[in-house]
């Protein structure tokens, strides 16, 4: 299991934008059943996908900040559930 923590890092707004989208886009539709998203820039992915989900953060080098954390294991402590 691989935890992913990534943040753009781009000063122009319509640049901010365009890539922004680009990113989205390509994330959801390249790894939308591979992954889980814990928050807005925390995803989780088996460590099967690691060459594949690294090259796809290669793409977006100069515009964002990627970090990646080896867990031994994740616990939920708590749930949210709906009322």
């Amino acid at each position: 299991m691989l935890l992913y923590i990534y943040n753009l890092k781009i000063n122009d707004k319509k640049v901010l934008n365009n890539v922004k989208r680009r990113f989205y886009y390509a994330l959801n539709t390249e790894f939308n059943n591979k992954m889980t998203r814990f928050s807005k820039n925390v995803l989780f992915f088996d460590s099967g996908d690691e060459t594949e989900i690294e090259n796809f953060f290669r793409e977006y080098s100069g515009f964002m900040e990627v970090y990646k954390i080896s867990p031994n294991s994740i616990e939920k402590l708590l749930e949210v559930t709906p009322l």
